[in-house]
């Protein structure tokens, strides 16, 4: 029975499994647009937060953001208290929007200079 167990551990190794893993997830664009936003590489997601979390008279920040998801009035104030509340969208309130949804709010509150980092990532090979 160990034989066995030895067998299939090396068959089905984590690092094994997790290398077939990223090579299929980079070979398919899984398309990029369909990723969870919160599961962005960490360089890109830090710059889409460093952006909107700049607070704006126009509003065209996380505020708007987290409206267009459907965010209500008061959790968007509490997350703005929050040191990073990009962030906290992403990873709190909106665990499972997409990269294709993000890209459609930022051009709805005209940020095109935000989404084009996004438009970038999901065309670089």
């Amino acid at each position: 029975m160990a034989f066995f167990a030895q067998i299939f551990c090396k068959a089905f190794s984590p690092s094994k499994v997790s290398a077939k893993m990223t090579k299929v997830m980079d070979e398919s664009t899984l398309n990029r647009r369909e990723w969870a936003v919160k599961d962005l590489p960490f360089p890109v997601l830090n710059k889409i937060c460093v952006k909107l979390n700049i607070k704006s008279e126009f509003f065209d920040d996380f505020r708007m953001v987290a409206e267009k998801l459907g965010t209500d009035r008061d959790i968007i104030e509490w997350i703005g208290q929050s040191e990073n509340p990009t962030y906290k969208i992403f990873t709190s309130c909106h665990r499972g929007a997409k990269v294709s949804r993000l890209i459609e709010i930022l051009h709805e509150i005209e940020r095109p200079e935000v989404a084009k980092l996004l438009e970038d990532w999901v065309a670089e090979p």
